[in-house]
């Protein structure tokens, strides 16, 4: 939506720029684990009970992968620096990533074909 919305007001002079944060971490890394903990163990009981052994498998891999995100994520900090950026610029970007994985995940989206990377998300979390 972001880039169509770039497109069509450009000719307007309005500038139109995403700021991709990616794992945020908040002041108290603990308690967000445990929210998205929850989070996912309420999705998880809202399956139906055919699908839950499933689906509980990949919370348990999302929450450890949630975690190493955690780990990696930039802090609220780094994410209000990029979008000072992104508003001081005199010829902005059309994307500002905020971190070294986001940077990363950006760079991956645009090599690999959408089937690869749906394939390795789904084998990450197992499903």
């Amino acid at each position: 939506m972001s880039d169509v919305l770039r497109v069509e007001l450009a000719a307007t002079g309005i500038r139109v720029v995403v700021v991709e944060p990616g794992m945020t971490r908040w002041e108290d890394v603990g308690s967000q684990a445990a929210a998205y903990d929850e989070g996912l163990d309420l999705g998880v009981a809202a399956v139906p009970e055919s699908e839950r052994a499933r689906y509980r498998r990949s919370a348990g891999v999302f929450k450890r992968v949630n975690r190493r995100m955690l780990a990696r994520g930039a802090s609220a900090d780094d994410v209000a620096a990029t979008i000072e950026r992104a508003l001081v610029d005199r010829h902005p970007k059309a994307r500002y990533q905020c971190g070294l994985a986001q940077r990363f995940a950006a760079v991956l989206s645009r090599i690999a074909p959408t089937a690869v990377s749906d394939g390795v998300v789904r084998r990450m979390v197992r499903l």
